[in-house]
């Protein structure tokens, strides 16, 4: 097994600043819903990952999202934008983003902005890449035509704050997919985790190749009529 390295923080951090995403336009998210009542305890024990599932709405996906991932009191340390938010994050970095793709007839990609929490139309400049991209997924769950969510992490924002900071980006991922997957159904909703990481999306958009890494894949769902 290849030895990994460890982070160490950066006593003089690198320089950084905030990707800048191809963003076509806005879109303003509406009024969260009643925060779910399941209790923590079932959503421990019962919780499954589900290979059948329906479409979901793009409304449904995103509250799943802001409810498991949005970002709060934000400050800056070392010129580096922190944040504290559900999942874990190494530093309080929380520097992965959420990247929506809706089945559809036309390559579409949305970004759920974490910080101000809202969405964002994505231009996509290699729709073939979605294209392919959704027949690999479904390949991987063939029952399953629920909306994907990428994750798409920030490289140099770790390695801005950490020697050797690429490992963080993997533990931050496996924490936040396992929330999203968490609050998904407390939502009611179907989730499963898919194995790929995702390189099409990042790919599709060709808006800082070199600094983003996909590095997670989860789609969710309604609950298919024999699982309910």
């Amino acid at each position: 097994m290849t030895p990994i390295r460890e982070p160490h923080p950066r006593g003089e951090p690198a320089p950084w600043r905030p990707v800048d995403w191809p963003v076509r336009r806005t879109i303003a998210v509406r009024p969260l819903p009643p925060v779910p009542s399941a209790r923590f305890s079932d959503v421990m024990a019962y919780r499954r990952s589900e290979r059948c599932m329906m479409p979901p709405t793009l409304g449904q996906v995103t509250d799943v999202l802001r409810f498991s991932s949005a970002l709060r009191s934000e400050w800056s340390y070392q010129g580096i934008l922190r944040h504290n938010a559900p999942p874990i994050s190494g530093g309080g970095l929380h520097g992965i983003d959420l990247v929506i793709v809706p089945h559809a007839k036309h390559a579409r990609l949305f970004r759920y902005d974490r910080a101000a929490d809202r969405l964002e139309a994505l231009y996509v400049a290699q729709p073939e890449k979605i294209v392919d991209f959704l027949g690999r997924s479904g390949a991987c769950l063939p029952s399953a035509r629920g909306m994907i969510v990428g994750l798409v992490a920030d490289q140099l924002k770790y390695q801005a704050a950490y020697e050797d900071g690429e490992s963080l980006i993997w533990r931050d991922s496996g924490a936040l997919l396992q929330v999203i997957a968490m609050s998904a159904f407390a939502f009611g909703f179907a989730c499963c985790p898919l194995g790929p990481h995702g390189i099409e999306i990042v790919e599709a958009l060709e808006a800082d190749g070199d600094r983003m890494t996909a590095c997670g894949l989860i789609q969710i769902g309604r609950y298919a009529a024999n699982d309910v």
